[in-house]
């Protein structure tokens, strides 16, 4: 190898060693954690309406990023849409290269996801996920704004509340599966696949539930959608859940294999959900 090549891998090695020295100081003073972790929410918050907080960052490498205090506060402030206690992202630096602040695999723990109405009508999900508003002047967005991809979030013990307004109450406790946000304009909708977990909040009681997909709608009259399989009292059935808005309309559908205690609670509530305006149960018997 000539002087000119040992030359220029030395200087490589050099400043490999002093952005690896810069990035260390920036993860373990306390002011320079503080600008990262400003910088990198200013990134991710430009391509939306509300804004992310991020408390500390413990690691961050071009494919890595380790962070705690991850917060989605959605654009009139009050709490957090997403409240995340510890994120691992995988990043594609390929992308960010080309200005997409997105991730490949992100591992939630313990998120809390909170859907709620305001008096306008609209959600906090809605606001949050909004466009950003166009500068004076500008009439088209500029080329290096693009939608973040959030996609491909394993939750660990996830909790989601929906309430508020003229919604129902619900509230799903220890779930675990993947999620996604997908935006569209001012509309999120935030899909749930092969999760499993606790749903509170129907009329029989509680529902465990397991392999079942979702989405919840931040706009428009639909608000959740849930299929899968699930116990009801201990009894195994497989379930479907709809929640329209304006006016409020809870569809349940369940089908038991057998007679039992799940199924009897479930017709006694399709009984009195025929009186009940807003809540339609229909039971059925699988046939053998």
């Amino acid at each position: 190898m000539g002087k000119r090549a040992l030359w220029f891998v030395g200087a490589l090695f050099a400043l490999s060693v002093l952005a690896a020295s810069g990035m260390m100081y920036l993860l373990k003073s306390e002011r320079g954690n503080r600008s990262l972790c400003d910088f990198v929410a200013r990134k991710v918050s430009g391509t939306f309406q509300g804004r992310l907080e991020i408390d500390h960052i413990d690691d961050l490498r071009l494919d890595m990023l380790d962070a705690r205090g991850v917060r989605f506060i959605p654009p009139k402030g009050g709490p957090p849409a997403i409240d995340a206690p510890h994120v691992v992202l995988t990043l594609s630096p390929s992308k960010m290269l080309q200005g997409e602040f997105g991730w490949t695999r992100a591992v939630v723990d313990h998120p809390q996801v909170r859907v709620t109405e305001y008096e306008n009508g609209k959600t906090n999900m809605e606001e949050l996920f909004a466009s950003p508003p166009k500068p004076e002047g500008e009439t088209k967005p500029k080329k290096d704004s693009k939608p973040i991809a959030m996609e491909n979030m394993v939750t660990n013990q996830a909790k989601l509340w929906i309430g508020g307004g003229s919604l129902p109450d619900m509230y799903l406790s220890e779930i675990d599966g993947i999620m996604r946000i997908d935006i569209d304009g001012s509309n999120a909708v935030l899909r749930f696949d092969d999760y499993k977990g606790r749903l509170d909040g129907l009329p029989s009681g509680h529902l465990d539930f397991a392999d079942v997909k979702g989405q919840v709608w931040t706009s428009g009259k639909r608000l959740l959608h849930f299929d899968g399989d699930g116990k009801n009292k201990g009894q195994p059935v497989v379930f479907g859940l709809d929640i329209s808005t304006k006016p409020t309309d809870v569809q349940i559908e369940a089908e038991f294999e057998e007679i039992g205690i799940g199924s009897l609670a479930a017709r006694m509530m399709a009984a009195w959900s025929k009186f009940s305006p807003g809540i339609d149960v229909k039971v059925r018997q699988r046939s053998n």
